[in-house]
């Protein structure tokens, strides 16, 4: 969540208002990949357990791809 500065002044030309409004979406997209990330890696944790879970009890397709 981005939380901007309640002190902070309104803008007061076009350009300092488009620089104000990429800045925050910067913030926004980069918060997103990493979100992205975070879960595309715990999907890929979670099939290798099953994966190992298949090795050790010998289940045969015991994976999220299935």
């Amino acid at each position: 969540m981005i939380v901007l500065d309640p002190n902070d002044r309104d803008a007061q030309n076009l350009i300092e208002a488009a620089s104000t409004g990429a800045a925050i979406s910067v913030k926004v997209v980069a918060n997103i990949a990493a979100n992205l990330i975070a879960f595309l890696a715990m999907l890929a944790f979670i099939n290798a357990a099953l994966f190992w879970l298949e090795d050790m009890v010998d289940i045969q397709g015991l994976s999220f791809q299935v």
